[in-house]
């Protein structure tokens, strides 16, 4: 039996895809930018906890994982494909990535001047209970997982998952370090606003 090539569809597919790529790199750099410039106006801090420098550094390792999930290239056999990839699968991971960095960037822009790379307490904190807030506890990480998601799906590759993984073990992490914080700074508001809103999937988890 013989099957027809089809180029033209192949070539539509790949022009697809790497208009869905360059999507996915612009969602995430101006993520990183948004976060560049709020550095320039957070609160200043009153509180931290212990352990804080290392809170940065695996912050900046889970936005790093999300863009190691499409840059890397991985060794052989760990390359292999997740799925069969096709023009379609590629816009659906771009749209996820893209959906999933403005839901953190909402949730960065309604924090404003609160905003911390570390579990720390700022002169003034608030506790932000609106907007993206009342939805989930953590709507920052629940779009930056969901950004890193979508790019491992369009990475489409095994290794790729890796990067997933190393975010969530941080953001656990991170998300543990906050819980504790917040129940310290806002003993009374805190455990009532916990009982009522999901940590990073409304309504689930």
């Amino acid at each position: 039996m013989c099957v027809a090539y089809d180029a033209s569809n192949t070539t539509e597919m790949s022009d697809m895809s790497v208009t869905a790529e360059m999507a996915v790199r612009s969602a995430w750099e101006l993520t990183g930018a948004v976060w560049l410039v709020g550095l320039l106006f957070s609160k200043r801090t009153v509180r931290r906890r212990l352990g804080g420098g290392l809170m940065v550094l695996l912050a900046a390792v889970t936005m790093a994982a999300g863009m190691a999930a499409l840059y890397w290239r991985w060794p052989e056999g760990m390359g292999r494909r997740l799925v069969a990839g096709s023009g379609e699968l590629a816009w659906t991971a771009a749209a996820v990535t893209v959906a999933g960095c403005a839901f953190a960037v909402w949730a960065r822009l309604t924090l404003g001047r609160n905003w911390s790379g570390q579990p720390t307490v700022k002169a003034g904190h608030e506790l932000m209970t609106r907007g993206p807030y009342a939805l989930v506890r953590h709507p920052i990480y629940s779009g930056l997982l969901m950004g890193i998601a979508g790019t491992v799906l369009l990475a489409d590759q095994w290794g790729s998952v890796l990067g997933m993984v190393v975010a969530v073990v941080v953001l656990h992490l991170k998300i543990r370090q906050e819980e504790m914080l917040m129940m310290e700074t806002f003993p009374e508001a805190y455990p009532a606003y916990r009982a009522r809103v999901k940590a990073l999937i409304p309504g689930v988890y």
